[in-house]
């Protein structure tokens, strides 16, 4: 009997990068137009991502977003900052893998699923723009600015800002 070691699916998905995010899912926008046009910190990799949301979010919420069996559809999900790096993608399926508490909000990780080919191939290049994540996720701040997320300055300068 061989033993399986655990998999680092990083070596295969990418170091999580960091940047802001906007998304729009007809259901969940209805619960919450206030915020239908609000940025989100976002940290990623080709596997999945957390999305922080500064918003009170219940079940009904959740049910909106991930209406199948914690399987939801994106209809438009933008990722950016503040450095004309700008990538969309549309009708992207992911699925809730669990909450995630942070100082301000919650955050949601999720996997992606499904995705074409198109979908990988701009995740893919939004992924090699943004800059990694050189903390703990527990440490981001929900603020306007991603300074206080301690990027690499290998790959951005120590002075980014990101809008939010």
């Amino acid at each position: 009997m061989t033993q399986q070691l655990d998999k680092n699916y990083r070596q295969f998905s990418g170091e999580r990068v960091a940047a802001h995010c906007e998304f729009y899912t007809p259901s969940f926008n209805k619960l919450l137009p206030e915020r239908a046009n609000a940025s989100h910190p976002i940290v990623f990799n080709l596997r999945g991502g957390c999305i922080y949301i500064q918003q009170y979010l219940d079940a009904e919420h959740l049910d909106a977003l991930f209406p199948n069996n914690r399987v939801g559809r994106v209809s438009f999900l933008a990722l950016f900052d503040d450095e004309s790096n700008h990538f969309s993608l549309s009708d992207v399926k992911v699925q809730l893998v669990r909450l995630q508490p942070s100082r301000d909000g919650i955050g949601l990780v999720f996997r992606f699923v499904n995705l074409t080919q198109h979908q990988l191939d701009q995740l893919q290049k939004a992924h090699r723009a943004f800059p990694e994540m050189a903390c703990d996720e527990t440490s981001i701040q929900q603020t306007a600015d991603l300074l206080k997320w301690r990027m690499k300055p290998s790959r951005k300068p120590s002075h980014l800002k990101l809008v939010g």
